[in-house]
């Protein structure tokens, strides 16, 4: 009876309990749920986001000190393309072609001042030729002056040179003496033809001696001897005469008068 009691109290009391206690603990039962095991793809998640930090770090850290500029380093600036522009071609324009200027007419005051020397100088072989000693008549003593030297000198000086009279009285005695018969003909005696295939000559000198050797004559500005060629053309100097020089010029035999110039138009 007793043992029977006690049991009835003893449910009594749990179901007093469990009465108090069971919608606190349905409550705390429904709260908490039962931890799930965690699934893979939440791991991979982890995973790529820590990745993703850590590529983040490192490029803060390390990638801007590759960025920073080197000191002292300039970067040199890009190359610029040049622009090629099209050519453009002119219009043709005509050109007028400017008329060759006037052949200049020979220096005729050279060849006056030559005449002059040809005749000085023939004067002087004609006399050193025409004079002859004479043993036989004694030097007649030779008178002193009494004018001093400076006077004479003074005297000298002052007379004018009448040059013009010089060269008038020379090329009167080279016309006095005529001419030496050749057989080759004068250079105006040849047709127009024949003289425009001459090319020109600037006669400035003639020297004749009556050693061949020694004749020369001055063409174009050269001294040329019997037998030689002129510098600078093929004209050719055949013989030396006393009032002219024989030429010859690709197979053709012309004279030309003394310090009487050629010039091809």
């Amino acid at each position: 009876m007793r043992a029977s009691k006690m049991s009835l109290i003893l449910e009594a009391l749990g179901r007093s309990q469990q009465e108090q206690a069971g919608p606190l603990a349905s409550f705390q039962h429904d709260a908490v749920p039962a931890p799930r095991p965690a699934k893979p793809r939440l791991l991979w998640l982890w995973a790529l986001l820590l990745v993703i930090f850590g590529v983040a770090v490192w490029w803060l850290v390390f990638g801007r000190q590759s960025e920073a500029p080197v000191p002292g380093f300039e970067q040199a600036p890009p190359p610029v393309a040049e622009v090629v522009q099209p050519l453009v071609k002119a219009d043709p324009v005509a050109v007028e072609k400017e008329a060759p200027p006037p052949a200049s007419k020979p220096d005729t005051s050279a060849a006056s001042a030559e005449v002059a020397a040809l005749y000085a100088q023939s004067r002087r072989e004609a006399s050193r030729a025409a004079a002859v000693p004479k043993r036989e008549t004694k030097p007649a003593p030779a008178k002193t002056s009494k004018t001093p030297a400076s006077a004479q000198v003074k005297d000298s000086d002052d007379t004018p040179i009448d040059v013009e009279a010089m060269l008038a009285k020379a090329q009167a005695e080279l016309r006095q003496q005529g001419t030496v018969e050749h057989s080759a003909p004068w250079l105006s005696e040849l047709s127009q033809r024949q003289r425009d295939g001459i090319p020109t000559l600037y006669y400035a000198r003639h020297d004749y001696s009556k050693v061949r050797a020694q004749r020369r004559v001055m063409l174009n500005k050269s001294l040329v001897a019997e037998g030689r060629v002129v510098p600078g053309s093929a004209v050719k100097v055949e013989e030396i005469l006393p009032d002219s020089v024989v030429l010859s010029h690709s197979g053709l035999t012309f004279r030309l008068k003394a310090l009487n110039s050629w010039v091809n138009l």
